[in-house]
């Protein structure tokens, strides 16, 4: 089984990294719509945080990641 994760990456105003993560994104993503989205996030102050406000983008990636169970006899 495989699985994608769209991992938002930001600086907070105290120099943190801060990760937002969305399970089965639009894939491929589109380069321009996550920073339009990433700009609006950090202009809209919309997640509070302990480690500070968003500040900055630092990048976004896809991550997949694949799973394979393993069998057992009974």
């Amino acid at each position: 089984m495989s699985s994608q994760t769209l991992q938002l990456r930001f600086v907070t105003e105290f120099g943190n990294n801060a990760t937002v993560s969305i399970s089965t994104p639009k894939y491929p993503a589109d380069a321009e719509e996550v920073q339009a989205a990433m700009e609006t996030m950090i202009a809209n102050d919309e997640f509070k945080r302990s480690g500070g406000q968003l500040a900055e983008i630092r990048d976004a990636r896809i991550v997949s990641r694949d799973v394979e169970d393993i069998e057992f006899e009974d």
